[in-house]
């Protein structure tokens, strides 16, 4: 008997939560190093100095394996390069997110590192700047596959974080989960991807 595909089944908020707290209990890694983070960045949270953005910016990349590779230069240059970071922060300013993601030394290719920066930012401030993550935008699309509560395709989330919000409040929307936060709607969605990942492979 072939399994009901898990994306086919309408998310609620109690389905959300007990997925959570499931996957919490199996894995609670993953949740004791949002946290470490989340408390790293709430005591340092100013950007006014090269400092705190290298300490910050190697935490968010090792914990969460963003994948930079040269840590001080990207952070040099989100000092140097990134204005009134602190103030746009707490505005919410969307372009932040490009503007942090894009690594160019002089001589050398440049690198965009879009779920980083995403990242970053929500460390900052999750109520504005929600993560994107590869599993996520997975979940997103095969969520749309049944439900069809958006119009977008996966490469567009990747370059359009104005639509990756956008999306992700019509997913909300449609299923009745705007009482969840950020982070818990993060948390389930990368969660689903990941187990979708692992399924497939595990077929190959």
């Amino acid at each position: 008997m072939t399994k009901r595909n898990p994306y086919a089944e309408r998310p609620t908020k109690q389905s959300v939560l007990h997925f959570i707290e499931r996957a919490n209990e199996k894995n609670p890694k993953f949740e004791a190093d949002y946290e470490a983070v989340a408390a790293f960045f709430k005591k340092f949270r100013r950007n006014d100095a090269l400092t705190p953005i290298y300490l910050k910016t190697h935490l968010v990349n090792s914990i969460f394996n963003t994948r930079i590779r040269d840590v001080y230069n990207h952070a040099l240059g989100i000092h140097q390069r990134v204005e009134r970071l602190d103030e746009r922060l707490k505005a919410g300013d969307e372009s932040l997110v490009n503007e942090i993601a894009t690594y160019k030394m002089k001589g050398k290719r440049g690198f965009r590192f879009y779920s980083f920066a995403t990242k970053y930012c929500h460390c900052h401030s999750p109520k504005h700047f929600p993560i994107y993550d590869s599993y996520v935008a997975d979940s997103l699309v095969q969520f749309k596959k049944y439900f069809r509560f958006a119009v977008f395709n996966r490469p567009a989330l990747r370059i359009d974080y104005g639509l990756f919000k956008e999306v992700l409040d019509k997913f909300r929307v449609t299923f009745g989960l705007t009482g969840l936060s950020a982070r818990e709607i993060d948390r389930f969605l990368w969660k689903m991807g990941r187990d979708a990942a692992q399924r497939k492979r595990q077929k190959t």
